[in-house]
């Protein structure tokens, strides 16, 4: 069960994957082995988050934040709250609503001594997802510098790019493009199709690139980030490239295909409505 869901994610077939996943979950709950539940809801959480089922992730994620608490593996603890907090920012959970994970945005923590694990790395970026999502932009100005020096100094490079990309989103959430585009910029080009937070930086930056009349950069961008997103069947990313990419032949002037892009677009939240997504075209 769990090498099918395995195989389904790897289809894009993401609610089939949580499915198989839960039916693992289930057949080793009745077999005696809870420790190897924990892991398995964690999987349903990703792959109902990926699906766009967002209230249905952050249920699976909390059971296994639950279990992984209750076994005192403080990596996995880590690693799910920082998916909690990436799944609740697509959601567009209310500040109100977020309980503990607000507590742990609010809280002004300083960047680890050394070199991160895995699961830290997936703390931080969700993190500093929520504080964007709280419009705490100075602080993630500071936190993120903070957090790239700290990844120089322990020679960890996934450290300092998340520490890189949040500074610079911060600066340009601020107002300062030019610094801020500047900074994410000199980031890699094509993340990680598992790297949650890069994905999320690069439609930033084409936006401040839209916003900055660089219609080059931003098409550039956009076009390389469409055809990730849509690889992966990311119906939220997928939706806003293609607005900005609309908003490119707007400025252009080359109204019929941006009609169509415009169109598409609209198709697309229609069909799935994530919330992020609407916020971005609103």
């Amino acid at each position: 069960l769990e090498l099918a869901g395995d195989q389904a994610q790897r289809r894009v077939a993401y609610a089939a994957a949580a499915e198989f996943y839960a039916a693992a979950a289930a057949r080793l709950e009745a077999a005696g082995r809870p420790a190897e539940v924990v892991p398995m809801t964690e999987k349903q959480g990703v792959a109902w988050r990926r699906a766009g089922r967002y209230d249905a992730a952050i249920t699976a994620l909390e059971d296994a934040l639950a279990g992984y608490r209750a076994a005192d593996n403080a990596e996995g603890m880590a690693r799910v709250t920082g998916r909690l907090a990436y799944t609740h920012y697509r959601r567009g959970t209310s500040h109100d609503d977020l309980g503990e994970l607000a507590v742990m945005a609010e809280g002004y923590a300083a960047p680890p001594p050394g070199a991160a694990s895995p699961g830290a790395l997936t703390w931080w970026g969700g993190l500093l997802l929520l504080l964007f999502a709280q419009g705490s932009y100075a602080k993630m100005v500071t936190l993120g510098r903070s957090l790239a020096q700290a990844g120089r100094a322990a020679d960890d490079s996934k450290m300092q790019a998340i520490g890189t990309r949040v500074e610079g989103a911060g600066l340009i959430s601020l107002g300062r493009l030019a610094e801020g585009t500047a900074l994410m910029a000199a980031l890699p080009a094509d993340p990680a199709a598992d790297d949650q937070g890069a994905a999320e930086g690069a439609a930033l930056l084409s936006a401040a690139y839209l916003l900055m009349g660089e219609t080059d950069r931003c098409g550039a961008l956009s076009e390389r980030m469409l055809a990730a997103a849509e690889r992966t069947g990311d119906q939220d990313l997928t939706a806003t490239h293609t607005v900005y990419l609309a908003g490119v032949c707007y400025i252009r002037g080359d109204w019929d295909r941006g009609r169509d892009l415009a169109g598409r677009a609209m198709e697309r939240l229609a069909a799935s409505s994530p919330s992020r997504g609407v916020r971005v075209v609103g």
